[in-house]
């Protein structure tokens, strides 16, 4: 009789437990919001490829300026003559935009290698979870499969849809480290989701383990893990609740959940600025080094911006001022490029700089332009300079040379004076070109001077 009651109970477990089992939750999810995520994956896995790319070009166009500022440099000094202020303007703007994209390579050459590395961590998180699924419903035989098609109660039957995360054998696709890209943006990252991607993501097949909920097998144990597995990095998430709740998390409003992903965009947002730069100016003056006939368009500077705190003055060079620039150019490197002699001809000029005392600096500048000016001053300096001494003679006397007199009868504190001699000594030099006892102030800032004008303004230009 008890044997009879204990078979009963067993039974009336078994029959209970039928319904359950029947039940569990192993819903196939829909592939729409596996293709979203793979779209995300390729994007993320192209940051470094784009940076390398940006940082290659801008590699190439500083070479480029840097070369035209040389050999400009070179016609210059060669030239028995001044260079005309557009030249000056031109040589001294590409040194310029040079140093300023050289500046900006090495910042994105600092942050590139972090942010593609987050990106790619990102990424692969991704990847992995396509890669599971897939091949959960790849190799599925019997109705067992994970992922659904859209629109369709059978199983997704390639992994073309979802090629931006793995390939049809369920590897990860990796990224190209040198292809050309276009700029990753933060907004690939929190763009919204389609609420029919968020919420609806529950497929009609009903024999997927990865999504099982309950204790009698699944990955979900409905009595140890009721908390749910996360995946993707956390952008995938069910729980015992089944897949009828909101599986995918809308990264345009829950990215914090998703803590790789927010490192992603964080790191975007900084390469934003750093990848980003105008070129205009650059490309306009690139044109000088082409050999034919160039479509240039003004160039209107300031001097401030080529000498921070210096004088506020425009600097313009005209598209046809340009071209004759270019000319130059093509004049001087045509034949010595023919010959295979162009980079030996810049290595000759500077170690002919190197190795003779023609080597400009702003103090043999500033001693030349010393020793220029004496004996020019003008009548009325030198007459100042006398009347310093006022009526002490000996000081006056110590001033002879300079034609400095002492006057009895002059004026009290001005009995000192230049002698009539000196007078019309200085008078005559101030009518010979140059000797008007004027100066020219070329430039300021922190490396300002007064100097006369000599070619020697040339030479600090250039240097």
């Amino acid at each position: 009789m008890m044997m009879r009651a204990t078979t009963v109970a067993t039974l009336l477990v078994l029959a209970l437990h039928a319904p359950r089992e029947a039940a569990a939750n192993k819903k196939a999810i829909k592939v729409q919001g596996f293709v979203k995520m793979c779209t995300l994956s390729k994007k993320l896995k192209t940051v470094q490829a784009y940076a390398t790319n940006k940082l290659t070009h801008w590699r190439a166009k500083i070479t480029a300026l840097n070369e035209l500022h040389e050999d400009l440099t070179i016609l210059a000094k060669k030239s028995a003559r001044l260079p005309d202020d557009p030249t000056i303007t031109v040589i001294r703007l590409l040194k310029h935009e040079a140093k300023v994209l050289e500046q900006k390579y090495h910042n994105l050459a600092e942050a590139a290698p972090l942010a593609a590395t987050v990106a790619g961590q990102a990424a692969g998180a991704m990847d992995e979870a396509a890669s599971i699924f897939y091949a959960a419903t790849k190799h599925g035989s019997g109705g067992k499969y994970c992922l659904e098609q859209d629109n369709a109660a059978t199983k997704l039957a390639a992994a073309t849809e979802i090629s931006g995360c793995i390939t049809e054998d369920s590897a990860p696709v990796t990224a190209a480290a040198d292809a050309a890209a276009a700029e990753p943006r933060t907004t690939d990252i929190t763009t919204k989701w389609a609420e029919a991607t968020v919420a609806a993501a529950a497929g009609q097949g009903n024999n997927c383990l990865l999504t099982q909920a309950d204790n009698n097998g699944g990955y979900l144990d409905s009595n140890e893990v009721s908390d749910g597995i996360k995946w993707a990095g956390g952008l995938l998430k069910f729980t015992t609740s089944q897949l009828s709740g909101r599986p995918w998390v809308d990264t345009s409003t829950e990215l914090a959940a998703i803590p790789v992903l927010n490192s992603a965009k964080q790191q975007l947002e900084g390469l934003a600025a750093r990848w980003r730069h105008t070129t205009s100016t650059i490309d306009n003056l690139l044109k000088l080094k082409e050999p034919t006939e160039q479509t240039f368009t003004d160039i209107d500077s300031n001097e401030n911006v080529l000498n921070p705190g210096g004088t506020d003055k425009d600097l313009k060079v005209t598209k046809e001022q340009l071209e004759q620039i270019r000319k130059k150019v093509n004049n001087y490197r045509e034949p010595l490029s023919a010959a295979g002699k162009l980079e030996s001809s810049r290595n000759s000029f500077h170690l002919q700089d190197l190795t003779t005392n023609t080597t400009v600096t702003i103090e043999k500048v500033n001693a030349e332009c010393n020793k220029d000016t004496q004996g020019k001053q003008s009548y009325k300096t030198k007459e100042e300079e006398c009347n310093k001494a006022k009526d002490d003679k000996a000081e006056c006397d110590k001033l002879e040379k300079q034609g400095c007199i002492f006057n009895n009868d002059g004026k009290k504190g001005e009995k000192c004076t230049l002698s009539d001699k000196a007078k019309d000594a200085a008078k005559e030099a101030e009518k010979q070109p140059g000797n008007d006892g004027k100066t020219n102030t070329n430039t300021t800032g922190s490396n300002s001077f007064v100097i006369d004008k000599t070619p020697l303004l040339f030479a600090f230009l250039l240097f």
